[in-house]
C-alpha cells in the first residue's frame, strides 16, 4: 500500500487564539471629560451641545428663489424659517401665488431635500417638479 496516512484533523495543532483585549473603556463616563463651560462636553473629541442649540425664532433656514417655466416669470422667494414647518411655508406659498394643490406637496418634498442637503439658498423652476 503506497499510500501516505491521512491525519486526523483533530490531532493537528491547533493556531493559538488572540488574547482577548480589554476595552479601552468599561465606563461611558470615562469617555467625557468636563470644560470650564458647563455647556459643552467632550466625547473623544467632538464637541458636543448638553442643551439643544436652537435658533432665534424668524431665522431663515431657507430661501428658495421660485419661478414659473424660467427665469423670466419669477414668482419670488419661498421662505422656510424657525417660525414655521415645512407644511406651513408651502402652504403659503402655493396660497399666496394661486398655484395648484398639486404643487404643494411636491415644493415639501423638495425643501426637504434641500434642507437635508445644508443649502441655504436656491432657485427652483416649479414647472421642472411635474
Amino acid at each position: 500500500s503506497g499510500e501516505t496516512p491521512t491525519t486526523d484533523p483533530r490531532w493537528l495543532p491547533r493556531r493559538p487564539r488572540p488574547p482577548k483585549m480589554k476595552k479601552k473603556h468599561d465606563n461611558w463616563e470615562d469617555y467625557i471629560r468636563e470644560f470650564d463651560d458647563p455647556e459643552t462636553v467632550d466625547l473623544e473629541g467632538l464637541w458636543v451641545p448638553v442643551e439643544p442649540y436652537e435658533l432665534p425664532k424668524g431665522t431663515p433656514i431657507l430661501t428658495v428663489e421660485v419661478n414659473l417655466g424660467g427665469e423670466e416669470f419669477p414668482l419670488g422667494p419661498l421662505e422656510y424659517t424657525t417660525e414655521n414647518t415645512v407644511e406651513e411655508a408651502c402652504h403659503d406659498f402655493v396660497a399666496e401665488h394661486n398655484l395648484r394643490p398639486i404643487f404643494e406637496p411636491l415644493l415639501q418634498a423638495y425643501v426637504c431635500y434641500t434642507v437635508m442637503k445644508s443649502i441655504k439658498e436656491d432657485s427652483l423652476d416649479v414647472l421642472t417638479l411635474l
